[in-house]
């Protein structure tokens, strides 16, 4: 159907068309015209949803935030002054992964009051963790806000359509209004998984520890990178639904077939005066191509890359600043153009035992968990040397530290780390030696190869924490593979074990009784510790043997 709408109402439109269950909004010029209508349309009773009235933007959100967290789906709208004091709960609604939808009339902050069109209202809003979406025309406004939809429940993160002042807002262009039945097939009813239930009681957005705090981030990164791609099927999706898509970024060449020298890139409302302008400077014999950029955050870094990298020239009109650096847009775009891409570089953890046998052990399982592309290499020496020879879970049975003295040895054996990252079935793990330096080489260069997440457990002594010479160390070291107290072995893929060399099965005691760190052993204990060696060869064997 086809009507002519202002913009402010392509908005409402679209929130109605998309059965919003709950709106919440405080009135702020140019953005007024969105929740009264909507407004209107609940109270009348023709769209069926709850309109909260609240006393300020910082309440709207946090209202919309409620009421996402119960599982229906909502919306709020704000600009300038109003976004900015929605801040603090744009945080919480990114941060909470809730799926909400707000459209923003981009007005320029005050002072100087100003009520027209600049979008350093949601670019300062940028790292918020919310995604935005940038508009050229009342058709665009409405159908974004249908995409924008489906794009926050897919994601699990809040999604902004950005609208320019008065240009979008309160002009009037025909558009095709899309049918309940075709917007309902295209958006189906949000169906979220974790929700607050009077029946089903939980906890949510607690006291959240740093290292769990991390975590949490990182997957808003991650999902807002996957965003990209998201985005992009949605639209598609889109398009065949209703016959019109808008991509990430478009380019319209001032010549077909070949890229002009200058590539002048905008967003929003001036995309359609930059059409217009672009086509005279043509006809006139200068050449410059058009790129709208649409997508924001996440930022499509390879996308701006691939369309821009081939222009001698790019212009960027941006209608915001960062105030002290410039323009938002053209700073993003500069930096993705001067960044290279590098696929070769291998990225290279490094630690010893404790940071990661004890206070490293969750971030390195959430990284062999999600299989990240990194080498890890733990540096063994069986405690905290560095800190003043104090146990940790890499010690061995029977040791004696600065906190197990010899009357009270460590009486649990050690972590068996390499069990734990094979239990993830990362692509490769294996033990070395500094006794044993071709040996460690050739597990180096094999694990550069290799994608995924990889782990080096390289053994290494302390004369000082172990108690003996300076000169012995490469001694001890290569007596503890021998006597297979640390065997050297590979493990692919969780399952395929390799034993590598061949060790000649020195007696335990052989290796202890020249270590003053052992000296305080009874004969039993050295017994248990041979008993525990053998045991844990025979397994290997066995492992080994399943190839």
């Amino acid at each position: 159907m086809k009507r002519v709408l202002e913009g402010s109402y392509a908005v409402s439109t679209a929130v109605e068309l998309a059965r919003a269950q709950v709106v919440s909004a405080y009135p702020i010029t140019p953005q007024t015209h969105i929740v009264e209508r909507l407004a209107e349309r609940i109270v009348s009773g023709k769209m069926n949803a709850r309109f909260l009235r609240v006393e300020s933007e910082h309440s709207a959100m946090a209202a919309v935030i409620g009421a996402a967290a119960t599982g229906v789906r909502t919306f709020t709208a704000s600009s300038s002054q109003g976004l900015a004091l929605m801040h603090e709960m744009l945080h919480w609604a990114a941060g909470a992964r809730l799926p909400i939808v707000l459209a923003d009339v981009n007005r320029a902050m005050a002072p100087g009051w100003n009520i027209w069109a600049d979008q350093t209202d949601t670019l300062s809003q940028r790292d918020t963790g919310w995604i935005q979406l940038y508009c050229e025309d009342v058709q665009e406004v409405l159908d974004t806000v249908l995409i924008a939809y489906r794009l926050a429940e897919t994601v699990r993160l809040p999604v902004m359509v950005a609208m320019d002042a008065f240009f979008l807002s309160h002009t009037c262009e025909p558009v095709d209004i899309p049918s309940q039945e075709d917007v309902d097939a295209f958006l189906p009813p949000w169906r979220p998984v974790d929700v607050l239930d009077p029946d089903d009681p939980r906890a949510f957005c607690q006291l959240t520890p740093p290292e769990v705090y991390t975590e949490f981030r990182y997957k808003m990164q991650r999902a807002m990178e996957t965003g990209i791609e998201v985005y992009r099927e949605i639209d598609e999706a889109f398009g065949l639904a209703f016959g019109r898509s808008y991509g990430i970024c478009e380019v319209v060449l001032a010549r077909e077939g070949s890229v002009a020298p200058l590539a002048v890139v905008t967003t929003g409302s001036a995309t359609g005066t930059a059409r217009a302008t672009l086509s005279r400077l043509s006809e006139q014999g200068v050449e410059a191509d058009l790129v709208k950029l649409k997508l924001f955050r996440p930022f499509p870094l390879d996308e701006v890359r691939r369309m821009l990298g081939a222009y001698e020239r790019v212009a960027v009109v941006d209608r915001n600043i960062s105030f002290g650096f410039g323009g938002i847009f053209a700073q993003e775009i500069r930096a993705a153009l001067d960044m290279k891409g590098d696929t070769e570089t291998t990225v290279v953890s490094w630690a010893g035992d404790g940071g990661t046998f004890d206070i490293g052990l969750q971030a390195l399982s959430g990284a062999a968990e999600r299989n990240d592309d990194i080498l890890y290499v733990c540096y063994d020496n069986e405690a905290y040397m560095n800190t003043g020879v104090q146990a940790s879970s890499s010690s061995p049975y029977g040791v004696s530290a600065t906190t197990t003295p010899p009357g009270a040895p460590k009486n649990v054996r050690k972590k068996n780390i390499l069990q734990i990252l094979a239990a993830h079935r990362i692509p490769y793990a294996a033990t070395a030696s500094i006794a044993y330096p071709e040996d460690l080489v050739r597990k180096v260069q094999r694990a550069a190869k290799i994608h995924g997440a990889r782990f080096l457990h390289i053994y290494a002594t302390c004369p000082t924490g172990w108690k003996i010479p300076s000169e012995a160390s490469v001694r001890m070291a290569r007596m503890a593979v021998q006597s297979r107290v640390f065997p050297l072995y590979e493990i692919e893929d969780g399952e395929r074990y390799t034993l590598n060399p061949e060790t000649k099965g020195y007696l335990v005691d052989e290796y202890l009784k020249t270590q003053g760190r052992f000296s305080h052993l009874s004969p039993a204990g050295i017994v248990r510790i041979q008993a525990d060696v053998d045991h844990d060869w025979d397994r290997l064997r066995a492992l080994a043997a399943l190839r």
